[in-house]
């Protein structure tokens, strides 16, 4: 009977550990698959990203609940609107709103991290009053940190997900 008992435990730990390995395959696989789909979706300059929060620079975070920032990449051509919190420095009479800017994107640099599974896009672009340089974050999952740097302003942060841009939208 003894012998039994210990004939049954060592199944459960082999039978256990196969679980466990072929979980852990599964995930790693999953997170390959999505990291694919993320570079795929950069790399095809047809992308956006929602923006959930943002994190001014010596503050602390804010919802973008009712305030939601967005910025859509179409081939060169890169379209945000942001709001800012924060210090302007040299602002024209009544422009302290958000950050705003249509235009062209200049000396974009892409690099991507097979390793720690991200990719990292950097592009300045010209508003109507300023000059933007800036870099995005994107984790495997399509989460996404934006950072914005500006002529004119304090440096600004913030956190949302990459998704494609609907058909009715790209027009």
């Amino acid at each position: 009977m003894k012998k039994i008992h210990i004939a049954y435990l060592i199944l459960c730990i082999i039978f256990t550990g196969i679980h466990t390995t072929i979980k852990a395959e599964n995930k790693k696989d999953k997170i390959n698959k999505q990291f694919e789909l993320t570079q795929e979706l950069i790399n095809s300059k047809q992308f956006r990203i929602d923006l959930d929060y943002a994190y001014p620079s010596g503050g602390q975070s804010i919802s973008l609940f009712s305030n939601r920032g967005i910025i859509k990449v179409t081939n060169n051509t890169v379209t945000g609107s942001l709001p800012f919190f924060g210090r302007g420095y040299s602002l024209p009479y009544g422009g302290g709103g958000g950050i705003v800017f249509d235009n062209k994107i200049l000396n974009p640099d892409v690099q991507v991290s097979t390793k720690k599974k991200n990719i990292t896009y950097k592009f300045e672009v010209n508003g109507e009053n300023d000059n933007y340089q800036i870099s995005m974050i994107f984790s495997a999952s399509g989460n996404c940190t934006v950072y914005v740097n500006s002529n004119n302003r304090s440096s600004i942060s913030y956190s949302g997900k990459l998704l494609p841009i609907e058909e009715k939208t790209k027009n």
